[in-house]
């Protein structure tokens, strides 16, 4: 008889991925919207409100690869 695999585990990491995505997707809106309040002008503060969450992102991106890469070129061998 074959043994039953528990799916609790991945039920919870894709929990917490839509955690994460709605977290990640509240803090871009948020962001600029603070900047717009505090300054008054979204126009003059531009590179805020739109190249740094951007760069934030390609950062982490990029990270991220350089991080897994290791355990993706193992999982092909």
């Amino acid at each position: 008889m074959a043994r039953t695999r528990s799916r609790a585990p991945v039920v919870l990491l894709e929990i917490a991925n839509v955690a994460s995505g709605t977290g990640n997707g509240i803090v871009m809106v948020v962001l600029p919207w603070l900047v717009l309040e505090l300054t008054g002008a979204a126009s003059e503060r531009w590179g805020v409100n739109v190249i740094y969450p951007v760069l934030a992102a390609l950062v982490i991106i990029v990270g991220a690869i350089a991080l897994a890469s290791p355990s993706i070129r193992s999982l092909r061998s």
